[in-house]
């Protein structure tokens, strides 16, 4: 058992399949026993999967690309937002991604 409080992080719940990974699946069900920070991610569609043991829900929209961009903005020194920028004009599948909260931070870190 981990006596720590960790951080776990799932992206894309609905993809996960408890039955293949029952430890894993413990930590979020189970969590009130653990009392670790566990943040899933998922689509709308399957959040009454996750309601009956969460704590916290919370629905994140679309970020328009100008969003996007004022907050890597903000986040960034100017030369790094700059190298951002001029890669997210380089890729449309990159540029597509800055529309999930998520992924703007994360390409911000």
């Amino acid at each position: 058992v981990l006596e720590r409080n960790v951080l776990f992080c799932l992206d894309g719940f609905d993809e996960f399949k408890p039955q293949d990974y029952p430890e894993t699946a413990r930590l979020f069900t189970k969590n009130a026993q653990y009392k670790h920070t566990v943040v899933l991610t998922t689509r709308t569609e399957t959040l009454s999967q996750v309601r009956s043991y969460a704590d916290l829900l919370v629905k994140i929209g679309d970020l328009s690309y100008n969003s996007a961009k004022m907050l890597i903005e903000n986040v960034l020194e100017e030369s790094l937002a700059k190298s951002l920028f001029t890669q997210l004009e380089q890729s449309g599948t990159m540029k597509e991604m800055m529309k999930t909260p998520p992924f703007v931070v994360i390409a911000c870190a």
